[in-house]
């Protein structure tokens, strides 16, 4: 197939050309960009669809049906369809005469006259259209669906428009909407077929030729805005049928290509073909329904999740709670699944292609959302690499936005609408892991001098993760040595005494593995990532790095320019910026929190071999070890393993103590630091909870309220008001007490009213109370991601470790879920009034300009 050919007129009119050969036929397609959701209400609801019927209905040199007896003559079809974004007026002819639709379309979009007998004509068989859509109960639950799930957003109301909307339109209200919209610089064609795409420019550069003003694409760019979507909502309607239809959408963002991918892949999964989940589930095993299934609905603005059956009118409570328990099982994704719904989908959209007027369409569409015709290429780029772990996120997210039902039902059926939202708002239960070895218990193992080995077998597959390390990491550091952790975790894997840094790395990888150390506020260690096949030799030379490092002069002076680098790199992270500044004014000047956790250059230039070493043997004692390992393993090899490696070891000093918890001041801060930036980065936190704290659960369910794409930051201060670029919020513990922040990117001209927005967010907390449905909600999200997370053996390993580490159990992951299930709302206001009040805050911005402390109520 050539390639896509792209003209622009000198009327600002754009084309596309495929040449395709194969076949004598051709596809002439114009799409106008502009919809319903364009319309301004209630006075031009349904306008772009009266115009797209009006628009085949005579010019000023072809009479009332002399188009469609034109084209059907050549033997070819036309047909039109308004949507919420565009308008698309489409012919398919022999390749022959292709001059002849792009002469229709041209003469129609220009010249139609817009007859006022034949606009009232037309009226009749649109209101029409219209009863027959208010007696299709099909409709009748879309309809409603879609008002209720995008209420005050514009694709809410219906494409067709109203009676007396319609009823009220003259020729000159028609006349006015295309001189506003149905200009050269908003039209684009594409023609795919047998052409010459020299031919076709030049023929449409002729035939198109009457600009109405001087305007460009650039006019017409009209992306649409987020959606804000309300409470969850049951609509029933009632009518005259046998049967039951309903609907159950969630809402999802506005268009982007790994969105669409994803949420498609979700809908084939849930309910493309007999075999999918709802098919199998609900029509097979249960015989709930005559048919179901799932959509996603992707247009260049918000769009939808959707779950669709006709039933029985009895069902409907029962399959809302199967639908519901359905979505929350995506959260379990096997590789099958995603592997047979990549190539479903493939194939249709394949299929989709496979004709000249499906190709056109296909190529407008992408244009449409996407700005590029050739979105295809992107979009199956998206899909192919989705993961199982990805589409589990996405599902997860999915799961927490708010659930709209619409169902039409027959006049005599009662239904209870109360039971029917609790039953659409109900948290389906999470699975309680993702991968079987998280259900079955540590393997505890006693090392000598009182380290600790805990060992997870699972042979399902050859891989294993492991751990191992101690509390420390910034908690260990002083001033005059900030930045050690970070540098000597950086050598571990760099030489030991035996091997250089090469060779350790040479080792490891040839062998299927991975050797690094880690280090962060609160610990600092070694991970190995490893085959099974080689682990016993891998596990040798993870021994050797961790009791035997070299710290070599050469690796050290090549570590701390690293190190330096990192430190200049910083300067251009803003979000960086303004935490370091948040911490230095929330921590004393001697309790470790209040150090850069990369170190300081001054600090970093001083540390030699010999304050390494001397860290390790002072601050990283044999017996406040912790080793851990899941995977394809013989635990008792590994045991015997590890027991050896550290009887040869020295014998460490008196453990290490971390530091106490502060006791925190209630005086509230404002700090500034002026940077060449073009944004405010506004941080307003108050001090916060130890990981011991049980205040942790509630403070980690509130930030989330608050921050993500659903949360109340976002939706307020990004969505409504257009404040921010970025908005969240999080709850950050630790060995030594935290801190609980919001943070906010704006313009500078934006500040003042962005920290008072953090603020009255905050103060809202303190005064009003979270619904269930909202903390429900969020609390679901929770413990899906955090379920979907522990997939991984690395990441079940890092749970376990820091959990025993940190001496808050090595299950302690496994209590996570009910430890968020058992936050109230009650709870919630609880730890707002008590760590969130306006005497505890503190104000850090980092930008170009002051921000009123005021602003913030301190």
């Amino acid at each position: 197939m050539a390639q896509l050919q792209r003209f622009t007129l000198k009327n600002g009119l754009t084309l596309f050309v495929d040449e395709v050969p194969q076949y004598p036929v051709v596809a002439v397609q114009a799409w106008v960009g502009v919809g319903s959701a364009d319309e301004v209400l209630p006075a031009q609801a349904g306008i772009s669809h009266v115009i797209e019927h009006m628009l085949f209905k005579g010019t000023g040199r072809r009479e009332v049906g002399e188009v469609a007896m034109e084209i059907e003559g050549a033997g070819g079809s036309l047909n039109a369809w308004t949507s919420f974004d565009e308008t698309v007026y489409h012919m398919v002819l022999p390749s022959d005469r292709w001059d002849l639709a792009v002469d229709v379309l041209c003469d129609v979009l220009q010249h139609s006259t817009f007859d006022a007998g034949e606009l009232e004509r037309e009226k009749e068989v649109i209101i029409e259209e219209i009863r027959h859509s208010e007696n299709s109960p099909s409709h009748i639950t879309s309809d409603n669906l879609f008002g209720t799930a995008y209420d005050g957003y514009c694709y809410g109301p219906p494409i067709i428009g109203t009676r007396e909307s319609v009823n009220a339109f003259s020729p000159d209200d028609l006349r006015a909407y295309c001189r506003t919209w149905y200009h050269p610089a908003n039209v684009t064609f594409f023609v795919v077929g047998d052409v010459d795409a020299l031919k076709v420019r030049d023929a449409l550069e002729a035939s198109f030729s009457d600009p109405v003003d001087d305007r460009r694409v650039a006019d017409f760019n009209r992306p649409r805005p987020e959606h804000s979507p309300g409470q969850s909502a049951v609509t029933v309607a009632r009518g005259p049928f046998t049967e039951a239809y309903l609907n159950i959408a969630i809402p999802i963002p506005t268009f982007d290509m790994r969105t669409a991918a994803e949420v498609d892949l979700l809908s084939m999964i849930l309910g493309d073909g007999e075999s999918s989940r709802i098919q199998r589930v609900l029509k097979h095993e249960r015989e709930l329904v005559l048919e179901s299934y799932s959509w996603a609905f992707t247009p260049m603005g918000a769009g939808l999740f959707t779950i669709g059956a006709v039933l029985t009118p009895e069902n409907i409570p029962e399959v809302t709670r199967e639908v519901v328990t359905l979505l929350g099982g995506l959260r379990t994704i096997t590789a099958d699944e995603l592997k047979k719904a990549k190539v479903s989908l493939r194939s249709e959209e394949v299929v989709a292609m496979e004709t000249v007027q499906g190709l056109a369409k296909k190529r407008g569409y992408f244009h449409q959302v996407a700005g590029d015709p050739l979105g295809e290429e992107a979009y199956f780029a998206a899909i192919d690499a989705v993961t199982c772990e990805a589409l589990q996120e996405r599902a997860a997210q999915i799961l927490i936005g708010s659930r709209f039902l619409s169902t039409t039902v027959p006049d005599d059926f009662q239904i209870d609408e109360g039971v029917l939202r609790e039953s659409l708002v109900a948290v389906p239960e999470a699975p309680e892991v993702i991968i079987g070895t998280a259900n079955r218990d540590f393997d505890l193992y006693d090392l000598p001098g009182g380290a600790r080995l805990l060992v997870l077998e699972d042979h399902t597959l050859p891989f294993v993760s492991m751990r191992c390390g101690w509390v420390g990491g910034l908690l260990s550091e002083t001033p005059e040595v900030n930045g050690i952790a970070p540098l000597a975790s950086s050598l571990f894997s760099r030489g030991t005494l035996r091997r250089d840094g090469a060779a350790v790395q040479e080792f490891v990888e040839s062998r299927g593995g991975s050797l690094f150390g880690f280090t962060g506020r609160n610990s600092f260690g070694l991970r190995l990532d490893s085959l099974s096949e080689t682990f016993p030799v891998n596990t040798d030379l993870f021994m050797e790095t961790l009791f035997q490092p070299a710290f070599d002069e050469d690796e050290l002076e090549k570590g701390r320019e690293r190190l330096l680098e990192t430190l200049k790199a910083e300067k251009d992270r803003h979000s960086t910026q303004v935490l370091r500044l948040f911490e230095r004014n929330l921590y004393p000047t001697d309790h470790p929190y209040n150090m850069n956790i990369s170190g300081e250059r001054e600090s970093i230039l001083r540390l030699g071999r010999g304050d390494l070493l001397a860290h390790l043997e002072n601050r990283c004692p044999a017996s406040q070890l912790v080793f851990c390992a899941v995977g394809d393993i013989d635990g008792q090899a590994l045991h015997e393993k590890v027991s050896y490696g550290l009887k040869r070891r020295p014998q460490s000093r008196s453990p290490w103590t971390p530091p106490s918890v502060d006791t925190w001041g209630t005086t509230p801060k404002a700090t500034y630091q002026r940077a060449d930036i073009s944004q405010d980065h506004i941080l307003l936190g108050v001090p916060g909870v130890t990981i011991y704290d049980e205040d942790r659960f509630p403070l980690e369910v509130l930030s989330r309220l608050l921050s993500g794409q659903s949360g109340r930051l976002f939706l307020d201060l990004r969505d409504k008001q257009s404040l921010a670029y970025s908005v969240s919020a999080f709850s950050l513990e630790g060995v030594a007490a935290g801190y609980f922040a919001t943070y906010i990117v704006t313009r500078p001209e934006q500040a003042d009213r962005s920290v008072q927005g953090l603020s009255e967010h905050l103060d809202r907390l303190l005064h009003e109370q979270v619904s269930e449905e909202e903390l429900s909600r969020t609390v679901q999200y929770m413990v899906g991601t955090h379920a979907i997370g522990l997939q991984r053996r690395s990441a079940l390993c890092a749970a376990a470790f820091f959990g025993d580490l940190y001496g808050i159990g090595h299950d302690s992951y496994r209590k996570y879920k009910e430890h968020l299930e058992a936050v109230t709302a009650d709870d919630i206001k609880k730890v707002a009034r008590k760590y969130l009040s306006p005497d505890r805050r503190l104000l850090a911005v980092y930008g170009p300009r002051d921000v009123s402390p005021g602003r913030a109520g301190l």
